[in-house]
């Protein structure tokens, strides 16, 4: 009904952005990312100095897997001068997603400099690290952002894993994951983890319980 209303507005004063940009939020919620996506284009069209419809338009590449186009926005309106911490988060997003690496870790740490104390910039620079095979950077990064919001169930699972995969901290590796399934305790992801740290540990019984507990979860 929301869509209906604003499309009907839309037919009424078509030259109107926050049309634009409050049809392209209905449509992304309803799960339409490319009627979305039409909508944040036109709207960069009619406005292309809008901050809020180019960071949703961002986002909508990313999750339609067009990371190019992504980072072609972002850093033509970096190249402009905003320097919105938001933009150079997305550039990373998209930057990794790209597997340009060294470029996504420069964006993520520029984002940090406008904004130092988001928690998931600290927890996606932590994810770029251990895809990058460094373990202590990746811990370090970890920990920071469990400093910053300590009831995020996904930064303890993931450090946890972390620990877990390398065969490294096991007893911390449970510990914590049994933090973030104290907060999510269907999470099935959060389960596997869990029996992998046991299974490294050599807890066997303990391990297949809990692999097949998150098989029936997930």
């Amino acid at each position: 009904k929301a869509i209906d209303q604003y499309e009907k507005a839309l037919r009424i004063d078509p030259l109107n952005p926050k049309v634009y940009l409050r049809l392209g939020q209905m449509y992304d919620q309803e799960g339409k990312s490319a009627e979305a996506i039409t909508q944040l284009e036109s709207l960069l069209k009619i406005e292309p100095d809008s901050l809020e419809g180019m960071i949703e338009l961002a986002y909508l590449y990313l999750k339609e897997d067009r990371a190019g186009e992504a980072a072609s926005l972002l850093e033509k309106r970096i190249a402009e001068g905003e320097t919105h911490h938001e933009l150079y988060f997305l550039l990373g997003l998209s930057y990794r997603t790209l597997e340009r690496f060294e470029e996504s870790l420069k964006a993520y740490q520029k984002s940090l400099e406008l904004r130092p104390n988001l928690a998931r910039t600290h927890f996606y620079i932590g994810s770029l690290h251990d895809q990058m095979g460094k373990v202590e950077e990746a811990v370090e990064a970890f920990k920071r952002a469990l400093e910053l919001d300590p009831d995020n169930p996904d930064v303890y699972n993931y450090l946890g894993y972390l620990y877990a995969e390398r065969g490294i901290h096991l007893e911390e590796a449970v510990a914590l994951v049994q933090k973030a399934l104290a907060i999510d305790p269907e999470n099935g992801a959060y389960v596997d983890s869990l029996g992998w740290a046991y299974y490294r540990l050599g807890r066997y019984e303990e391990a297949e319980r809990e692999i097949e507990r998150a098989h029936q979860l997930l």
